[in-house]
C-alpha cells in the first residue's frame, strides 16, 4: 500500500497537487508551462509596399508566454511567487488573458509600423465565434516584465465543457479555447484544450 501511494504520488503534475504542497520551481511552472500558460512563438508579418499584400516572416522572432490570469491556479501562483496581478477585475464576470513581451527589439519599443494600430485579442470557443477583447492594457508587472492584459467578459461558453459521449468514455470534453492576438506587427496564436483546465475539480478560466 505504501508503494502504491508513493506512485500515484510521484506522478501527479503541480496543479493536481494542493497550493501549499507547490514547490517554488513547481509554482513558476504553473505561470509558464501549464494548461494555464503556454510559451508560443510570435509569428510577425510584413505588408508589401508593392501591391498591399501580406506575407509572414521572421526577421526578428521572440517568444510570448500567454497565460490565463483570470484562473485561480494562476492566481495563487502569483502570490506565492510575490507579484501582484497585471490588473483589477471582477474574475466572476471576466477573463484576463495576459501576454509577457520582450522589453525591446532591436533598441526599440514593441510597436506597430503603423501607429494607428491597436493591440487586439479574439478568444474562439471550438464551433463559436471569435468573441473580441474588451480592453488591452499595457503595463509592467513587479519584475519590470512588459505585459499586455487583454479581457473578456466570462460568458458560459468559455467555462461549459462541451462533451462526447462514447462507449466506456461518459465524458470527453473536446472544446478547445484558442486565443488569438495582433500586437504591432506581430501575430500570436494558441490553443488550449478546455479538458485541461481544471483545478481542484473544477474548470478555471
Amino acid at each position: 500500500m505504501i508503494a502504491l501511494g508513493v506512485s500515484i504520488g510521484f506522478g501527479q503534475r503541480p496543479w493536481q497537487k494542493p497550493p501549499g504542497e507547490w514547490t517554488d520551481a513547481e509554482t513558476r511552472q504553473i505561470l509558464t508551462d501549464s494548461p494555464w500558460a503556454k510559451t508560443v512563438a510570435a509569428r510577425v508579418w510584413r505588408r508589401s509596399a508593392e501591391n498591399g499584400s501580406t506575407t509572414l516572416s521572421h526577421p526578428e522572432p521572440f517568444s510570448a508566454v500567454v497565460r490565463w490570469e483570470s484562473a485561480l491556479p494562476v492566481q495563487l501562483a502569483l502570490r506565492k511567487v510575490g507579484l501582484s496581478p497585471a490588473v483589477t477585475a471582477d474574475y466572476t464576470r471576466s477573463v484576463v488573458v495576459v501576454v509577457s513581451l520582450p522589453k525591446s527589439r532591436v533598441g526599440q519599443p514593441l510597436k506597430s509600423t503603423d501607429s494607428s494600430t491597436k493591440p487586439v485579442a479574439y478568444l474562439t470557443v471550438t464551433g463559436s465565434r471569435p468573441v473580441p477583447s474588451l480592453e488591452s492594457i499595457s503595463l509592467d508587472q513587479d519584475d519590470n516584465q512588459p505585459l499586455l492584459a487583454f479581457t473578456f467578459a466570462k460568458a458560459p461558453d468559455l467555462t461549459e465543457a462541451r462533451e462526447l459521449r462514447l462507449p466506456f468514455i461518459l465524458h470527453r470534453d473536446l472544446k478547445k479555447l484558442r486565443f488569438h492576438a495582433t500586437i504591432g506587427d506581430w501575430e500570436i496564436d494558441q490553443e488550449f484544450p478546455s479538458r485541461d483546465m481544471i483545478f481542484m475539480g473544477n474548470p478555471e478560466r
